[in-house]
């Protein structure tokens, strides 16, 4: 990666209008079922990564009472495998924390391995198997982490 420039999505900064159309766009190629909406990424707390101005990775955090729930973890393919998943999920478990906040839940597919490997190997446990009738892969597991 040495010649690409690194830029962080923070989530004390506002993305921009052509970052959120980025999102928008992996989201809907990348993850499928519920798409995100530009109401709910605007609502939503972003961490992600871009190089050289596009977006190469993200995780959506929304906000709700006592907790904050991982709405979304993407990674493009290219960019798989480098940790950043990790990173982006540590980043948001710092952040939380800061907020006195110290629940977030998740949800991840029951056959996406490396998804399921990366949030218990940062210290998320399992709460329980979900069937979802509304997705292309109805079988998912509900996660949680006390912070």
């Amino acid at each position: 990666m040495g010649m690409y420039m690194l830029t962080v999505i923070r989530p004390d900064r506002k993305p921009s209008r052509h970052t959120k159309a980025q999102i928008l766009r992996l989201d809907r190629k990348y993850l499928t079922g519920n798409y995100l909406t530009e109401k709910e990424l605007d609502r939503g707390i972003l961490f992600g990564r871009m190089y050289n101005g596009i977006v190469v990775a993200y995780v959506l955090l929304e906000q709700y009472p006592a907790t904050y729930i991982i709405r979304s973890i993407v990674i493009v393919p290219e960019y798989r495998g480098e940790g950043m998943a990790k990173a982006l999920v540590k980043s948001c478990m710092r952040w939380v924390r800061r907020q006195e906040v110290n629940t977030i839940h998740t949800y991840a597919s029951a056959t996406n391995y490396p998804s399921i490997n990366m949030l218990v190997g940062v210290g998320f446990k399992v709460i329980r198997s979900v069937y979802c009738k509304h997705k292309t892969d109805p079988n998912w597991i509900s996660f949680k982490i006390q912070l």
